[in-house]
């Protein structure tokens, strides 16, 4: 696999490889950090993988996504490779058996087939549960599950190298930078049995701007996290693996961060925003203009809607009480239509609040 790999493109280059639309590491660098994720995950295995279990999986894990490089078809759109790239992988490993680059026994081949293509959009009960090769059991679903979230949890800094970001953004279409752009806060993932979660440590400690997209693009990757592991989750707790929930874990101060929860602070001011507001730059000048001097000042929290949200970001600046208003009037002509409401609350209020939301 390493050897297709690196003779297909450079390996410092493989998170560019397919094409036009620039999708983040599917090469060897990811293929190593996901066998170290299925590693982590063999603390909560009893019985543990027997060694039948380990090939099948090991090479599942090599090739399930040799179809993103080898997949695409004639003139084929790349977004198409990606959406099909599981199955391609499959048929591709089949291709590479039949032609005898690979010597794998025909019946442990199916099964590795099927680990690869559960690895995305497969519905996990379509696998057998179990299947036996010569005495020795083997738990396809499971495999496909744990080869399905160690996939989902490479997903820190190192699978979308911001050097290489920086260096080719001009060329990556809007809609891809996203998926790379959602990588950089996270510097780990892990699993947590005390805790039963997928732990996701993030950089969340700058200035308010980058704070505001860090903890949009942090709530995010929870929600995709959440994603996966609800794919998984029944199978996981047939085999008594507890992992339920994801968790964000903030890098500097080692908190754990709930974007969902309003800060416990007694009273709060709160800018509450459409999902889909662009005037950052305009809404951190403003805040900033505000901004106590003295120990009287109310704390301000910033609200982001639906979809997205809700999201509550704590902006650690406190805003005078009697400025109420004129914040409020201030933020309408610098915000328009990005601003939802401005109000100032009590903590046991806040439920009539949440009720006036649409």
């Amino acid at each position: 696999m390493e050897l297709i790999l690196s003779n297909q493109i450079p390996i410092g280059l493989q998170a560019i490889s397919t094409y036009e639309d620039y999708y983040t590491d599917h090469g060897i660098g990811h293929v190593q950090r996901v066998i170290s994720k299925r590693e982590s995950l063999d603390q909560f295995l009893c019985p543990p993988i027997n060694q039948k279990e380990a090939f099948v999986l090991l090479v599942a894990v090599y090739f399930h996504d040799i179809g993103m490089f080898l997949g695409r078809r004639e003139l084929e759109d790349p977004r198409q490779v990606r959406a099909e790239h599981h199955t391609r992988s499959a048929e591709i490993i089949q291709w590479l058996n039949d032609e005898h680059y690979l010597d794998i026994d025909d019946l442990e081949l199916r099964i590795i087939k099927k680990i690869v293509e559960a690895h995305r959009v497969t519905d996990l009960q379509q696998l057998a549960e179990n299947q036996r090769i010569e005495g020795t059991d083997i738990r396809t679903r499971l495999l496909g599950a744990l080869l399905r979230i160690a996939d989902s949890c490479d997903c820190d800094r190192s699978r979308a190298p911001k050097a290489i970001f920086d260096l080719f953004y001009e060329h990556i279409p809007p809609g891809s930078r996203q998926y790379w752009q959602v990588h950089f806060p996270v510097t780990d993932v892990s699993f947590n049995a005390g805790r039963a979660s997928i732990v996701v440590s993030a950089d969340l400690n700058t200035d308010l701007k980058q704070k505001i997209e860090k903890h949009r693009i942090g709530n995010l990757m929870k929600k995709e996290l959440k994603y996966e592991l609800e794919s998984v989750v029944e199978v996981f707790r047939l085999n008594n693996i507890p992992l339920v929930r994801v968790e964000i874990q903030d890098f500097d101060q080692g908190e754990w961060v709930d974007f969902s929860s309003l800060p416990g602070y007694e009273d709060i001011i709160t800018i509450t925003l459409r999902s889909n507001f662009q005037k950052v730059d305009q809404l951190v000048n403003t805040i900033a203009e505000f901004a106590s001097s003295t120990s009287n000042g109310i704390p301000l929290v910033i609200e982001i809607r639906p979809p997205e949200g809700p999201i509550y970001i704590d902006t650690g600046i406190s805003i005078e009480s009697n400025r109420l208003e004129e914040i409020s009037s201030r933020l309408r002509e610098v915000l328009g239509p990005d601003l939802w409401l401005v109000s100032g609350n009590l903590v046991e209020k806040m439920t009539i609040r949440r009720g006036m939301a649409n």
